[in-house]
């Protein structure tokens, strides 16, 4: 976690920009990050962390965006991502 929390490499710049890219196409819509995990679910130092480092790749897009623990296991959790993606595929074909 250390080495997450200190890294300055170009590769972080590339993730955020990345994120930006993909929340400013969202018409400022709120984005939802779901994570399950004992690390996030129980290490405050973690969440802090990592809210720190999306505050800082994401700037002011940061704004739109929340983190929340999921603890309804993977299975359920794919059932969002399935059902978006084909909603991605079909606005993809028009």
């Amino acid at each position: 976690m250390s080495a997450m929390h200190h890294d300055t490499s170009s590769d972080l710049k590339v993730v955020g920009n990345k994120l930006k890219d993909i929340l400013e196409d969202g018409e400022k819509q709120k984005s939802v990050v779901a994570l399950g995990g004992g690390l996030f679910e129980h290490s405050t130092k973690f969440r802090n962390c990592m809210d720190s480092t999306l505050q800082e790749l994401l700037g002011d897009a940061y704004e739109n965006v929340s983190v929340v623990l999921s603890n309804d296991g993977s299975g359920i959790g794919a059932a969002p991502l399935a059902a978006s993606h084909s909603q991605y595929l079909e606005l993809e074909e028009s």
